[in-house]
């Protein structure tokens, strides 16, 4: 049977292009009088194990892929080129002392294109945490701000200081996180949630990671409606001090979670 992958690399350069247009035709090569900068207060911190790690995949295998670059001036006013995605390759390469290919990104014009750019290249990647969605997108965004304050101030993860923080419940937030397009309806109120959460966890042990999600998602739920009063709340702690035993049972269903937090009130 005929071969039908690609042999050459102008074949597969004509495979392999990016959603902007922007094809591995036009990779470009790191000179030694030029540098690539990072966006502070966006790019994560290098963490100096992965580039460890990179280094041994790139003496291994090559430099698989292009660093992605976007050069623009809104930054500082002069042009100057940053690190969308790669930079632990960058610093990798730096190490090895080898020539580094990038590509630029064109048409992104506002900071707010270069974030949402950088939030969707690595929408995919497990190694981006909510945290390091948030911290991206507090450069621009008042509400990603707000979100990490909370974060700072309970001990609770993202998803359950989402969940106080929006009208709407589930996980479709995750989603606008990730896009930029999350909004805090309420921060006084979702500051008062969450430390109605974190009230919770001061009486009853903190359980498996599913059980806290359904516990946690429940409780704000009740705790955001407009009827739940400081003496619902400490009736609700005393009746789950009494009863927390029995609380550890019914976390594995929400609406099950709903009644038993229903009695208590």
């Amino acid at each position: 049977m005929k071969n039908k992958n690609p042999k050459t690399i102008e074949e597969i350069l004509a495979h392999v292009e990016l959603s902007t247009e922007t094809s591995l035709r036009d990779i470009k090569w790191l000179k030694a009088n030029q540098g690539l900068a990072l966006l502070a207060g966006v790019n994560r911190p290098i963490i100096p194990t992965h580039v460890i790690k990179v280094c041994t995949s790139i003496r291994k295998y090559g430099m698989l892929r292009p660093v992605i670059v976007v050069e623009t001036t809104l930054f500082t006013g002069k042009t100057e080129r940053y690190i969308i995605d790669g930079q632990h390759a960058y610093n990798a390469c730096l190490s090895l002392g080898i020539e580094i290919p990038y590509i630029i990104i064109p048409n992104l014009n506002t900071i707010e294109d270069i974030i949402g750019c950088i939030a969707y290249f690595n929408a995919s990647s497990k190694s981006w945490s909510m945290a390091d969605y948030v911290h991206a997108w507090s450069s621009v965004r008042e509400d990603y701000r707000q979100l990490n304050q909370l974060y700072e101030q309970f001990d609770l993860d993202f998803d359950t200081i989402m969940t106080a923080a929006t009208e709407t419940d589930g996980g479709s937030h995750v989603r606008k996180l990730k896009r930029g397009e999350f909004v805090v309806a309420d921060y006084e109120k979702a500051h008062r949630v969450c430390q109605q959460i974190s009230d919770v966890f001061e009486i009853i042990p903190r359980l498996d990671r599913f059980s806290n999600r359904t516990l946690t998602r429940a409780c704000a739920s009740l705790f955001k409606q407009e009827t739940y009063s400081a003496g619902k709340h400490a009736k609700m702690l005393a009746y789950m001090a009494k009863h927390s035993d029995e609380l550890k049972f019914v976390t594995s269903d929400s609406d099950t979670v709903k009644e038993f937090l229903a009695k208590a009130i």
